[in-house]
């Protein structure tokens, strides 16, 4: 949701898109790591460190726990950002089409 108001500000929107952007998110279901998630996030990281990946670097956390979110819940990250490709485990879907790796 952070990304989505990120997008929004930064491209100027004007209010009444601003509005209905906030009336989606208030449709969507907001997850709150458990212990579960948790250990998903670990083991992503240490997944990616062993093949190189680079969303074991710290600078993408955040990351990592949008793609564990995802995979804690068995649905698909929908990003065209690059560093969800070739995430072990993580489905992705992009404006190119769906992946599972």
């Amino acid at each position: 949701m952070m990304e989505l108001r990120f997008g929004a500000l930064r491209a100027n929107w004007g209010e009444l898109r601003r509005r209905r952007l906030e009336r989606r998110i208030s449709e969507l279901t907001i997850m709150q790591p458990d212990d579960e998630t948790m250990t998903v996030c670990a083991k992503l990281r240490v997944d990616c460190q062993r093949i190189g990946h680079a969303l074991a670097d710290k600078i993408h956390n955040g990351d990592r726990w949008i793609a564990a979110a995802a995979m804690r819940l068995d649905v698909s990250v929908v990003s065209d950002d690059g560093i969800f490709e070739n995430v072990p485990g993580l489905r992705l879907m992009t404006i190119r089409g769906t992946h599972d790796d």
